[in-house]
């Protein structure tokens, strides 16, 4: 592969040999997003953070933001006067959004746990708490609130368990010992034949580590480790993530995964999302001092399922456990790029000998993004030792995209970068990539030089790109003849439009408008259906159930 490009007045072409790559692809799959957040104290007057109509605003941005097919939340007050969730999902959006709270607190300041999820990637089953999975004295009060869910996997469901936890909190002996009981009395639960060949997902505020513990005093073993050394059956799959308030300790809110999900998991997708921190307004104080925790799991379509169904192409790599899929050219000097626990992907050009002249080059793995309407990506990085202006002109950083064996990158403007005298580390902000770059064969390209006066420090963690998919249309919206096996009406239509398909066997509606934009996504059992289309902009629309579309008008 050639890379050809200008910088700084300088001209150079880089010559690469054959990379062994990995590709992501969007055919055949469909892609589920579970993250979790606590909530700290949502809803209630007597806890920080102070201002509660802030508070929910926010986490409502946080959440949209995050965008996540289901969230398993925790502090969740409710009660007969405030419904909390119901207000979530009503600034979210509630023809996208629904929600279910399960209560062992029916007050503003009860602890409860809940969940927000899409209607349009899956459907509620059924909640309940699992006080046969210890005693509530060692769950704090708060049981294991169990979820049913169903997958929406093409035409078939899927049934996934989500057990969602608030532990002990505190490092204090005594808390460790009963999130220790909790976590042995949940595992035999989940271990016997009642559960041992469902799809689990153990996920939220556990209180401690994945490996080691908050304790000091109660030595370096996890009150998790009992799922941790059982990978026959278990996978703790947010083990790696550090802490964004407790750096460099790591992250207390987690994700265990049952085996019957292992083959699902996307490999290295647990994700601290760090980015949604810096869109409210000082997020530890007037949000939550948590962060958004997510992973994806990926199912094949089988059967009758629409195997071409537009899927949005996601991919993360925090970059501190290897470079994991990432492949590093080293053209000049003998520094490379590698990677640390901690501080992602590093590479300086100053040894004991002094500053050295350096060219390297880090490639992320092939990417398909071909069918998408757009693609950005953003990421954390720091530099140290390149503050002036002439320590920028000699030792750079640059960013940009490639094709796979092609002869151009095209190298794209960083929105933040970092000042170049310390180590903190800078959100570089969204990145878009140009629409040429969307195609079956990208690579993110990240290039560092140094010479003999000039050696910076250059560490990048954190990487996360998201892509929305471009839906392909039977025919042009234009060309679209009413067809009679459906019938829409009012039509024109202001806010609810009804829709009769008896020939349908009606399973996915989607609704696009006349560039082809999916405006939404429901899915129903009946052939009559009633559809509130009171937020569309005036226009006209198609609607598209299975190998069946017709047109309507919104007025």
């Amino acid at each position: 592969m050639k890379i050809t490009y200008y910088y700084l007045s300088k001209y150079f072409t880089l010559c690469f040999c054959t990379l062994a790559f990995c590709t992501i692809s969007a055919q055949n799959t469909v892609s589920f997003k579970v993250a979790t957040l606590n909530c700290e104290w949502l809803s209630c007057p007597d806890n920080a953070p102070n201002n509660d109509a802030l508070q929910i605003n926010n986490i409502a941005t946080v959440l949209s933001y995050v965008d996540a097919d289901i969230f398993c939340l925790q502090e969740i007050g409710t009660s007969n006067s405030y419904k909390t969730l119901d207000t979530l999902v009503k600034k979210m959006g509630s023809s996208i959004w629904a929600c279910n709270i399960s209560t062992n607190n029916n007050s503003n300041c009860g602890q409860n746990q809940g969940i927000i999820y899409k209607k349009s990637k899956m459907n509620f089953v059924s909640s309940s708490q699992m006080s046969a999975a210890g005693t509530s004295y060692n769950f704090a009060g708060r049981y294991p609130a169990l979820y049913e869910m169903n997958f929406i996997v093409g035409d078939q469901l899927v049934p996934v368990y989500f057990v969602n936890l608030h532990m002990k909190a505190m490092s204090d002996e005594t808390s460790y010992d009963r999130r220790l009981a909790a976590s042995t009395t949940l595992k035999t639960l989940l271990d016997g034949s009642q559960w041992n060949t469902k799809n689990v997902v153990i996920i939220g505020d556990l209180n401690d580590y994945l490996v080691g513990t908050q304790c000091n005093s109660c030595g370096e073993i996890s009150p998790y480790k009992n799922f941790m050394d059982d990978s026959q059956n278990w996978k703790g799959t947010t083990s790696n993530l550090i802490s964004l308030y407790y750096y460099p300790k790591p992250v207390i809110d987690n994700i265990i995964i049952s085996n019957e999900l292992f083959d699902k998991y996307v490999s290295n997708s647990a994700f601290q999302d760090i980015e949604s921190t810096t869109i409210v307004n000082n997020y530890s104080s007037s949000t939550t001092d948590h962060v958004a925790i997510s992973i994806n799991l990926s199912f094949s379509i089988n059967g009758n399922g629409d195997s071409t169904a537009c899927q949005s192409v996601n991919y993360t790599n925090t970059l501190t456990h290897g470079l994991d899929g990432f492949v590093t050219q080293n053209l000049q000097g003998e520094q490379v790029w590698s990677s640390d626990a901690v501080y992602g992907a590093k590479i300086s050009g100053y040894t004991l000998n002094g500053n050295m002249p350096n060219l390297d080059v880090l490639l992320s793995p092939v990417l398909d993004l071909s069918g998408m309407e757009s693609a950005s990506f953003f990421f954390e990085h720091a530099i140290k030792y390149g503050e002036t202006n002439t320590e920028k002109l000699h030792n750079y950083h640059l960013v940009g995209v490639t094709r796979f064996d092609a002869t151009y990158t095209q190298f794209l403007e960083v929105p933040t970068m970092p000042v170049g005298d310390s180590w903190t580390f800078f959100n570089s902000g969204q990145i878009e990539i140009p629409a040429e770059y969307l195609t079956s064969d990208v690579q993110l390209v990240f290039v560092y030089q140094s010479d003999a006066s000039y050696a910076s420090t250059w560490e990048i963690r954190n990487l996360k790109l998201t892509s929305v998919c471009s839906p392909t249309l039977p025919t042009s919206i234009e060309e679209i003849v009413a067809d009679t096996k459906i019938q829409v009406y009012p039509n024109p239509v202001e806010a609810e439009l009804n829709v009769q398909c008896a020939m349908c066997n009606v399973q996915c509606v989607e609704i696009f408008d006349i560039t082809g934009k999916l405006h939404s996504t429901l899915h129903f059992d009946d052939s009559t259906i009633k559809i509130r289309v009171g937020d569309l902009k005036p226009g006209t629309y198609l609607l598209k159930i299975g190998d069946y579309s017709t047109k309507f008008i919104k007025q």
